[in-house]
Parts: C-alpha cells; sequence; structure tokens
C-alpha cells in the first residue's frame, strides 16, 4: 500500500513542439533586449567597437534563432548565447 517511485514518461511531441516555442519566444525576447541599447548606442554614434561586435553577436544569434524550427523538437540544436 506505499507508494513507489516511477520513472516519468518523455514529453510527447506536441509538448515539446510546445516547450521549444516558449524557449525560442524567450531566446529572441532576451536577444531584442540586448540588440536595443547597442543599436542606441550605432544609431547616436556613440557606439564603440567591443559594443559594435556585441551587437553583430547578438544580431546573428537572433536572426539563428529566428531559423530554428521549433517542429523539430525535441531534437534542437540551439545557437550558442553569445558573451556579454
Amino acid at each position: 500500500g506505499l507508494p513507489c517511485w516511477v520513472d516519468i514518461p518523455p514529453p510527447s511531441k506536441a509538448q515539446a513542439v510546445d516547450a521549444a516555442r516558449i524557449d525560442k519566444s524567450q531566446r529572441l525576447a532576451l536577444a531584442t533586449k540586448k540588440i536595443a541599447p547597442l543599436q542606441d548606442a550605432q544609431e547616436l554614434g556613440m557606439v564603440s567597437a567591443d559594443e559594435q561586435a556585441q551587437l553583430l553577436a547578438w544580431k546573428r544569434y537572433r536572426v539563428l534563432i529566428n531559423r530554428v524550427d521549433a517542429e523539430a523538437a525535441p531534437d534542437i540544436d540551439w545557437p550558442p548565447v553569445p558573451e556579454g
């Protein structure tokens, strides 16, 4: 009459796709948040060389995230998040 431990079943395909869509959305939001002040500095002519490199890295990351197909979940190889 005691409870026993059982393995949790893996998520269904639909659950994995939903989780990937949420993850993708969060990653895009992070990229947009990082890009905004860097782009402001660039547009105002106040960008440093380091900021310019960060801006390019975050824009590249955002493009790669946009290309991720959430339907491929759970077999998604997410691009690495830029440093900074």
